[in-house]
């Protein structure tokens, strides 16, 4: 299914959620990728994030059995980004769901985003991985189950742990200031506080979400 309107709104993606001809409950799992040929500010070369597996079993549990080559396939919250693309309205009807994508880049939205600077090699393992997922749906006995609360695990935070190192250690790549360095170094620490702790409670998930929002203001973020 194609949906228009993505960028105002998730307009398309409502308006099928509101008028859907199948019941939603009938939907066994929507799958969407944006952004796949890139890289998050042209630093997370090897990273292809998916999000949404966070909120079910069987979704983690296949995603472990995935290959995904010379590439890293990091599992992330999407209450880490908000409602950012059409996954939204089928999370919110509790329908199992997933959002592939390298994450935005410098060029995004500018001219200089141009075809020489994509990575192929990488939009095509994101192609595997979610032809692997749809099979994975459709060939199982039963739908995957939806949990509200998030399965936050270590390595979720380690990978944001990793993204966040790469930043400190390359500023001049989203032209950060030495008072934003600090700031990101501080944030560090915090997580490797969860991580020597080993799990990470809903409040601290809040607070994890809150962070992940002040730095995609604090580094110019859509």
């Amino acid at each position: 299914i194609a949906f228009d309107l993505e960028e105002r709104g998730m307009v398309g993606s409502y308006y099928f959620a509101a008028q859907s001809p199948v019941k939603m409950n009938k939907i066994v799992a929507f799958l969407t990728a944006d952004m796949v040929g890139r890289s998050l500010w042209n630093l997370a070369t090897k990273y292809l994030f998916l999000m949404g597996a966070e909120h079910s079993p069987e979704i983690l549990a296949f995603e472990k059995q995935l290959s995904p080559g010379d590439f890293v396939l990091a599992s992330v919250g999407a209450d880490l980004i908000g409602s950012r693309s059409d996954y939204a309205p089928f999370r919110d009807e509790e329908i199992p769901f997933l959002f592939l994508s390298s994450g935005e880049h410098p060029d995004y939205h500018r001219p200089t985003d141009t075809v020489e600077k994509i990575d192929f090699g990488k939009v095509a393992k994101a192609s595997e991985i979610m032809v692997a997922f749809a099979k994975n749906f459709a060939n199982a006995e039963k739908k995957p189950s939806y949990q509200a609360e998030n399965l936050t695990s270590v390595e979720e935070l380690k990978t944001i742990r990793g993204v966040i190192q790469l930043l400190i250690e390359n500023p001049q790549a989203v032209k950060a200031s030495e008072s934003q360095v600090g700031t990101l170094k501080t944030f560090v620490a915090k997580l490797d506080g969860w991580i020597a702790k080993g799990t990470v409670s809903q409040e601290e998930r809040r607070e994890l979400a809150n962070q992940i929002g002040l730095l995609l203001l604090l580094l110019g973020g859509r």
